[in-house]
């Protein structure tokens, strides 16, 4: 009987990691990006016109960290080309050069994330929906970054 019972745990603990990592990400505002990154201590800079002649970016903030990295935030026109501009910036990341270099990739339906951390770099992209989050900094930002995605949920 008790073996049955630990069966069964170990059967709903599987099914609960399963289905917990599928879930729905929620992708952000561009208000909600500026607002979480101001109250972090990060300036915004509206970078719109930067991307005027690609018609697909409808909107682009970076946020400076007083420390010198920056955070970069985009609102594409749509999934498709939110998944091509997920795949040209993931081509930079990976050709970041250095040692002991460790990669982490995810892909789902809504969501992609792609990292490099180097003994010197780190680099981040990441894609909910129609946006995505970018980020190439030296490795001793990494904890500060990651602090901020968390708090963004990308």
């Amino acid at each position: 009987m008790k073996k049955k019972g630990l069966f069964l745990g170990i059967i709903f603990f599987a099914f609960l990691l399963l289905f917990t990592g599928c879930s729905k990400k929620k992708a952000i505002t561009s208000d909600d990006f500026k607002s979480k990154a101001e109250k972090m201590g990060y300036t915004i800079v509206d970078a719109h016109d930067q991307y005027a002649n690609y018609n697909y970016v409808k909107e682009a903030y970076i946020a400076y960290s007083n420390d010198g990295y920056q955070i970069e935030f985009y609102v594409i026109d749509d999934n498709e080309y939110a998944k091509g501009m997920f795949d040209t910036n993931k081509a930079i990341i990976e050709n970041i050069n250095g040692t002991n270099k460790m990669k982490t990739e995810i892909n789902m339906k809504n969501y992609n994330k792609y990292s490099v951390t180097t003994e010197s770099t780190f680099g981040y992209l990441s894609r909910i929906d129609n946006t995505l989050v970018y980020v190439n900094t030296t490795k001793s930002n990494k904890n500060a970054v990651n602090k901020f995605l968390k708090k963004i949920n990308y």
